[in-house]
């Protein structure tokens, strides 16, 4: 009955959205009708999201919490609550509310702020929970006899003065019959291509180019997508880096000796 997301970025988010979807969602989808099926069938009713740090370093955009929001509130995110919600949307207010504060002069996150403070303070009885778990982050799995898992126990965790998860002493077991894992997108380093190591990407100028150690141009060597800008945007931000990155290298073959 209880599933844990680990991760608070936009995909995180969509599996939380997907196991709590109402049958009149997955309808408008292209979900497989198998797939539809085990999630309207399944007997989840609570899901915890975890995140290692607090609401302002959350990843996710405000569309995509919108969306979460209003399976809950089909009237409106930011409107009075339906008496008769599907999914009550739980978030720790006081958090919350510190992070709207913070957020001023950042006007894109001030916004997604303000709309998880209103979301925080209307937590009201509905069939299916989803809670958002801040500061925590899992340290260890079990399970039972079977090898299916039961507990996660999470360490609780604060953020230091250059915006870093540290672990604290205190820890938390949260019970759970379900985990999924959506922290994030790494690439491979790829031998004789120059790698960013730490953020995980390939080094580019703003057209895609590869760049080599010292900065120049490696001739006929792109990337594109994650590889090329590191794991940020959503789907239609990487389509159009690719087709950035196609005409990018049309115009580099129609220059070419």
């Amino acid at each position: 009955r209880t599933a844990v997301v680990v991760g608070m970025g936009n995909v995180a988010l969509d599996c939380v959205r997907m196991l709590n979807a109402p049958p009149g969602l997955l309808e408008r989808t292209d979900c497989t009708s198998t797939a539809a099926h085990q999630l309207l069938t399944s007997t989840v009713r609570c899901t915890q999201v975890l995140g290692r740090r607090g609401p302002l370093q959350a990843q996710f955009t405000i569309k995509e919490f919108r969306e979460l929001a209003l399976l809950g509130h089909p009237e409106g995110a930011a409107k009075p609550a339906d008496p008769n919600p599907w999914l009550d949307l739980r978030l720790p207010e006081e958090a919350c509310r510190q992070a709207a504060v913070a957020a001023t002069g950042n006007r894109p996150k001030k916004r997604l702020m303000d709309l998880l403070e209103v979301v925080a303070g209307r937590p009201q009885a509905a069939e299916r929970e989803a809670s958002f778990q801040f500061f925590r982050v899992p340290i260890e799995f079990r399970g039972d006899a079977e090898g299916r898992v039961k507990e996660v126990v999470c360490a609780v965790t604060e953020v230091d003065d250059q915006g870093r998860s540290v672990q604290t002493s205190e820890v938390e077991v949260l019970p759970c019959d379900l985990v999924l894992r959506s922290v994030g997108y790494q690439s491979t380093a790829i031998e004789g291509v120059p790698f960013d190591a730490q953020r995980k990407k390939v080094r580019t100028d703003p057209k895609q180019r590869v760049l080599a150690g010292d900065g120049t141009v490696l001739p006929g060597v792109y990337a594109t997508g994650w590889a090329g800008t590191g794991p940020t945007g959503v789907v239609a931000t990487t389509i159009s880096n690719a087709a950035e990155c196609a005409r990018t290298l049309a115009r580099d073959l129609d220059a070419a000796p």
